[in-house]
């Protein structure tokens, strides 16, 4: 039997959730508290399997209510599930220990989806949420990459960008004008100035940042 236990203090929440907890585990059962202390103070003498917890909770402590839970029970999956904007406050609790977040605005199906993935010990966020630190991530590298070609000299970008357009060094000297053993060389502050070994690894690069 999966037993879930909700701390929130709005009656229509916690109905909400023990319909959708019914609809999708006929197996289930369901407590709920309306405070945090209360909530605490049954998970410190009962078991349960997943514990959907609201931010706002009367009596919570932010974050902190994550390792106040694990404290009792190190292995329950805790859903946090939170009307505050997902964007601000969702890595913190997952950063925080929390298995997922879903905002209260979600929809049945994310619901489901939300408490399925926790359950299976997968962490959870919405797909908007997802793609935002995708962006993030995108964006970072980007500026790395931007940041780590900005160290290059302007002769230096200038032989890079004919590596990467697959020009060989007997190539890139006569177009230049330079000797082959000083294109190598080039090339050579430009592998170790990128972090780079070969020119596939610098094209890379020069795709990230521009």
């Amino acid at each position: 039997m999966l037993k879930v236990h909700i701390i929130d203090d709005h009656e229509v929440v916690r109905m909400g959730m023990k319909m959708v907890l019914s609809d999708s585990f006929p197996d289930v059962l369901v407590s709920d508290s309306t405070t945090f202390p209360e909530g605490l103070a049954t998970i410190a003498i009962e078991p349960f399997d997943l514990i959907v917890l609201d931010i706002n909770v009367p009596g919570g402590e932010e974050t902190k209510m994550v390792d106040l839970i694990r404290l009792h029970q190190p292995d329950i999956k805790i859903l946090v599930f939170s009307a505050l904007d997902e964007e601000k406050h969702a890595l913190r609790y997952l950063q925080a220990g929390a298995n997922g977040f879903l905002h209260k605005n979600s929809g049945k199906d994310q619901y489901e989806a939300a408490i399925k993935s926790v359950l299976r010990n997968d962490r959870y966020l919405s797909s908007s949420m997802q793609q935002e630190l995708l962006s993030r991530v995108v964006q970072r590298r980007s500026l790395t990459s931007l940041k780590t070609l900005e160290s290059l000299s302007n002769r230096e970008i200038q032989i890079a960008k004919m590596i990467v357009e697959g020009k060989w060094t007997k190539e890139i000297a006569t177009i230049l004008g330079l000797k082959e053993n000083t294109i190598s060389t080039f090339k050579k502050k430009i592998f170790e100035k990128t972090g780079v070994s070969n020119a596939i690894e610098l094209a890379k690069k020069f795709n990230e940042a521009y």
